[in-house]
């Protein structure tokens, strides 16, 4: 085994741990104390051996420790947590991958969670422009990102920019809802 292997199974191990079922994270937010101690080691693990945690993509123990911190209510550690997952996804993969789109449209949400609407609308309106050029309209990560701009810019007040962009989303939501 390389370094880089065996700390791809240490990371998988901490997936193991956080009870990952199918690709999915069990809820065991409600054992804080153990959801802060697996955050805490992904962290130490990720600041040791960052490249080796984007080869060949991002681990989605990165992922999911945001997603921890934030459900755990560290709303603005969340953020922060997926300020940084987006800037190292972004030097070791590249600004257009997929690990980099999915932290930056994460990042977004915990800039609205921890009450930057204006942040995470601006956020989310650069992300709708890059899944669209990278993914196309009919994506579901496009749609994702086209709603939660139109929702933000309606809790902003922009009610003409939810319904434009709403405008654009119904058609695109028909013609994917069509093909399910």
């Amino acid at each position: 085994m390389t370094p880089s292997t065996d700390l791809q199974n240490a990371m998988s191990s901490w997936w193991l741990a956080w009870g990952a079922s199918a690709g999915e994270a069990a809820d065991i937010e409600a054992d804080a104390v153990l959801a802060q101690a697996l955050c805490a080691n992904t962290e130490i693990l990720a600041a040791c051996a960052e490249i080796a945690l984007h080869s060949p993509n991002a681990h989605v123990v990165l992922f999911q420790a945001g997603r921890s911190l934030g459900e755990a209510g560290q709303v603005t550690t969340a953020r922060d947590h997926y300020h940084h997952l987006a800037q190292t996804t972004a030097t070791h993969l590249g600004p257009d991958h997929p690990d980099t789109l999915t932290a930056r449209h994460s990042l977004a949400w915990w800039q609205r969670e921890a009450g930057d609407v204006a942040g995470a609308t601006t956020a989310t309106a650069e992300l709708l422009d890059d899944f669209l050029r990278m993914l196309g309209p009919d994506h579901p990560d496009t749609l994702t990102a086209r709603h939660n701009l139109a929702w933000w810019q309606g809790q902003r007040g922009n009610a003409a920019g939810a319904a434009s962009t709403l405008g654009l989303h119904v058609p695109a939501a028909g013609r994917v809802s069509r093909c399910r």
